[in-house]
């Protein structure tokens, strides 16, 4: 992605976070604004691959909404409320003319969860995390330390922490990480943001000799942290150990 069309999607995406829906949408001319005419602050769709339907008397199974990408879990958490207010970050969506379509929804998402996964990183392990710049950014959400790439994953769907395919995927795109950098040393830390709806859980694991951490998951569906100290440290010791 060449660097302009990188900027206009970054600025697209925060956008939506400041605006979820609209009033009047004046960029109607431009793709990533291209909101749904639609009166309301939340709607469902059926969602077969990259395409959507919207079945009548809107009973499509997958919902566009503040709770189904996980706001309001989001600021319950200590702090994140006055931390939206002071970025104009939306804290809910209110029912106005326009509302975001389905793949500007799975945008909002990824931002949302990498904006709150920063804050909660910062709170409770007071490291400074910066943005990726050049093509690193299509890759991975940003970075810890000098070295660590960090994966936010804002979904509550039923996770399988063995899945090879995601696995694989992340490992591609680290292989991608050192050839772009000349470097060998990065590692991944994949965060899991909310807990899933479901039984299935699983621990703070390490994957492929130690180079990817994966966390099941930072907040439970009150918002509250849910790592143990024990979790915290091994965090710690992955981010510090070369």
């Amino acid at each position: 992605m060449k660097a302009v069309v990188a900027r206009r999607y970054q600025k697209a995406r925060e956008f939506y976070l400041q605006h979820p829906t609209l009033m009047n949408n004046q960029r109607t001319d431009q793709p990533e604004f291209a909101y749904l005419d639609m009166q309301a602050n939340a709607y469902h769709v059926q969602r077969n691959g990259e395409m959507f339907d919207f079945p009548e008397n809107n009973n499509g199974r997958e919902s566009i909404s503040a709770a189904a990408a996980g706001l309001p879990i989001l600021l319950a958490y200590p702090g994140m409320l006055a931390h939206f207010k002071q970025n104009q970050w939306a804290i809910e969506w209110e029912s106005k003319n326009y509302i975001l379509n389905p793949v500007q929804f799975d945008n909002y998402c990824g931002i949302l969860g990498e904006v709150s996964a920063q804050f909660v990183i910062k709170d409770q392990w007071q490291y400074r995390t910066s943005l990726l710049g050049n093509q690193l950014n299509e890759l991975f959400d940003f970075q810890l330390d000098k070295r660590v790439l960090v994966d936010v994953k804002n979904w509550r769907y039923p996770h399988n922490s063995e899945n090879d395919d995601e696995q694989d995927w992340v490992l591609k795109k680290l292989a991608r990480v050192c050839k772009m950098t000349g470097r060998d040393d990065w590692k991944v830390l994949i965060v899991n943001l909310i807990e899933p709806d479901s039984d299935l859980t699983f621990t703070s694991h390490l994957l492929k000799g130690q180079r990817v951490m994966e966390l099941p998951a930072l907040l439970n569906r009150q918002g509250q942290f849910v790592l143990t100290e024990t979790e915290k440290q091994k965090v710690a010791t992955f981010i510090h150990e070369y």
